[in-house]
């Protein structure tokens, strides 16, 4: 397995996430569950449900929302591939961002 790709950080020679940190661990296992998708399932996973289900796996735990504005800046960088998918709930229909690796 590779290594998860990072962006450049806030300072000069500086990545994020750093690998070695809670939101690095928890973007190293988002990255293992994005790059196995199977093509036939589209390749398109819920950035909710995918951060939900990582930032439970580090300790101590990250919020979800740490990791759905992680998945964020990865698509602006474009380390992943982001598309808006309307998504009934319980305040209505709602746009939930779904990722996947280009």
């Amino acid at each position: 397995m590779t290594s998860p790709p990072t962006i450049p950080g806030a300072r000069p020679g500086k990545i994020y996430p750093t690998p070695t940190s809670r939101i690095g661990r928890a973007w190293a296992l988002a990255w293992i569950e994005l790059s196995n998708q199977s093509e036939p399932a589209g390749g398109w996973m819920d950035g909710t449900e995918l951060a939900e289900r990582v930032a439970r796996k580090v300790l101590p735990r990250l919020a979800p929302v740490t990791m759905t504005q992680l998945f964020a800046r990865m698509g602006r960088a474009g380390v992943l591939v982001e598309t808006k998918r309307p998504i009934a709930g319980s305040r209505g229909i709602r746009a939930r961002s779904f990722y996947r690796v280009p």
